[in-house]
């Protein structure tokens, strides 16, 4: 076997064991969520979340309704709230402030969440925004986290993103 076959073995074998590269722009799909999105420019996925070339970070959570409580439900968005804040505490620590404010995604109304917080030692406050979006007997959670003092400028590839997104049937049941 020649020198030159060895080291492209070699290459080979460590091109298999190196991280994924992240997908690249286009369009983002769930079919067991039911949902989809197009991805702004520098905007890539890494697995099951979206990051803006700045730093932004979108992920979501997809819960079915069917058996929730009837009160809870009749309650929706506002009954969420309080689980948002002890998930934004337990994730990012004391909230300073909390905002809300109504918008669509997917042409359904959403209730957004915003919670203004201060990651590890940094004295610039970091935002995490939550829309929370009823579409027929699902709870779609879709948070942005957006870096320390960076909201203003990468707010609007986020918002972006939420603009493209279209919702569809999922393809089997949803996580309760």
């Amino acid at each position: 076997m020649s020198r030159a076959w060895v080291a492209t073995l070699a290459l080979l074998a460590l091109a298999g064991c190196a991280a994924p590269a992240p997908r690249g722009s286009g369009t983002y799909e769930s079919k067991d969520l039911g949902f989809a999105f197009k991805l702004p420019p520098d905007w890539r996925m890494y697995g099951d979340e979206a990051k803006s070339k700045g730093g932004t970070l979108i992920n979501w959570q997809v819960k079915s309704l069917e058996g929730a409580e009837r009160t809870w439900l009749e309650g929706l968005p506002q009954s969420v709230v309080p689980e948002l804040g002890r998930w934004t505490y337990h994730f990012f620590g004391e909230i300073q402030e909390e905002g809300k404010a109504t918008g669509t995604v997917g042409g359904e109304p959403a209730l957004i969440v915003t919670h203004t917080v201060h990651v590890g030692k940094a004295s610039t406050p970091s935002q995490v925004r939550y829309w929370v979006v009823r579409h027929g007997n699902a709870l779609y959670l879709i948070r942005a986290v957006y870096p320390a003092g960076r909201e203003r400028e990468e707010d609007p590839g986020a918002r972006a993103l939420l603009a493209t997104w279209r919702f569809m049937p999922p393809a089997g049941s949803l996580p309760s």
